[in-house]
């Protein structure tokens, strides 16, 4: 079994061929629902540790470790499941519910890297590639590429 042991703690890095000195990040280490998900400087901070927890056979959620929200899809699944298929949408920290917007598959992509697929069929993508601080961590379908790549750290 390639996945996480569920209650890991973890950072998680993008792919090291973007900059491996980034990580996911909850915006400005807030506490409330709904604030965004981005990359950002790795400074080893609470707002960028996660718990991983298995609630399904292959299925975690992800949970922030500074508030206890996990990260989920802005709108939830109905709202997904109306957009085209190459639009992107916002992940979030969000009180956890049995929203299958908010489980997450991780899937071995060598080296280990990870993609990691949310149950709908989408994938966490760091948005265009861009490696600045505060880029937007999406959901948007496969596409193989560094910006879906991910290490737990």
């Amino acid at each position: 079994d390639s996945a996480p042991t569920p209650l890991d703690f973890i950072g998680l890095t993008n792919n090291n061929t973007l900059d491996s000195n980034k990580v996911l990040d909850i915006d400005g280490a807030e506490y409330t629902k709904g604030t965004k998900l981005s990359l950002y400087q790795n400074y080893k901070r609470l707002n960028q540790k996660f718990f991983i927890e298995k609630v399904g056979l292959a299925e975690y959620i992800i949970r922030a470790a500074h508030s206890n929200l996990v990260l989920g899809v802005e709108g939830g699944y109905l709202d997904i499941s109306e957009k085209p298929v190459n639009d992107f949408r916002r992940v979030v920290q969000l009180p956890q519910t049995n929203d299958i917007s908010q489980k997450w598959i991780f899937e071995d992509a060598k080296d280990g890297y990870y993609f990691i697929r949310n149950t709908l069929g989408w994938y966490l993508d760091v948005y265009y590639s861009n490696t600045s601080d505060l880029t937007p961590i999406n959901i948007h379908p496969f596409n193989g590429t560094k910006a879906q790549k991910f290490k737990i750290i």
